[in-house]
């Protein structure tokens, strides 16, 4: 008797039905690591092309997905560093992808990842010459964070020569200030709510409005400190001093449970795990 030919795509089917019902058994007897531990794992770049079908451009974006899913699940410094490994093999892929580099700006130097967000955002001006965003970002970073006040201002003028009207001139305002080594929290917190305005990530708008929670209360208790500092000729040892003798009310928390302390310089700080 002949094999018909009709018979043949069931016969497919079926058979493809039963491996997959057989793989599917399978894999569930296999033990699942958790959702975090499975988000830590930074891949080298060969591999995350291979794993996208060849294209560089298509695992850059896996990769940046990974890094926003990473940033709203992890809590340690450690996982932080792993999320800037991804950052940086995403940029790798492609230094034209502009949520790399925003997620560089609004969450990497925030959590002690500033050389990898700089590397990150370096590599983003030189590709996209034409956006003002990456050497402004850069700039606030060596402003803030590096305390690197040159760099910072030739970095806002990099963006003024890139924008135009109203932002140009902001931009050139900012390098004036930048050179003028002026420092304060109030340009800090000014840059988190342009980045959690401009973001439409519900997850990385949550984690910045708690950074600038931190950023404020961090400010307050270093307002306090300075207070105490004229009056006494010293800073306080520690911050229930504040607080004993009326410089503040409460003591502001910190959202992300780090907490603040005073560090061997006499300065508030955010306690680092």
């Amino acid at each position: 008797m002949r094999f018909s030919s009709y018979r043949l795509p069931w016969l497919l089917l079926l058979c493809g039905v039963a491996v997959y019902a057989t793989a599917v058994h399978g894999l569930r007897a296999i033990p699942r690591p958790p959702l975090d531990e499975r988000l830590r794992l930074a891949m080298p770049a060969y591999v995350q092309v291979l794993l996208a079908g060849g294209d560089k451009y298509l695992a850059s974006n896996l990769e940046v997905f990974r890094a926003v899913t990473l940033s709203a699940v992890i809590a340690d410094p450690n996982s932080y560093a792993i999320q800037a490994k991804i950052q940086q093999q995403a940029n790798l892929l492609n230094p034209y992808n502009q949520d790399n580099a925003y997620l560089a700006a609004a969450v990497l130097a925030w959590e002690g990842q500033v050389e990898i967000a700089q590397w990150i955002l370096n590599r983003t001006t030189i590709a996209r010459d034409w956006d003002p965003e990456p050497p402004f970002y850069q700039g606030f970073n060596a402003y803030y964070f590096d305390k690197d006040y040159e760099r910072a201002g030739e970095l806002a003028l990099i963006a003024a020569e890139r924008a135009d009207g109203i932002n140009r001139r902001f931009f050139r305002m900012t390098a004036s200030r930048w050179f003028a080594q002026t420092e304060d929290k109030d340009t800090a917190i000014r840059l988190l709510r342009i980045l959690q305005q401009t973001t439409t990530d519900a997850d990385i708008q949550r984690q910045l409005a708690a950074r600038i929670v931190q950023t404020e209360n961090l400010h307050r208790i270093q307002t306090a400190m300075q207070l105490y500092t004229l009056l006494n000729g010293r800073p306080a040892r520690q911050l229930t001093d504040l607080l004993e003798q009326g410089y503040l009310l409460v003591l502001p928390r910190d959202p992300f449970n780090h907490g603040f302390e005073v560090n061997a310089a006499g300065e508030v700080v955010i306690r680092r795990p």
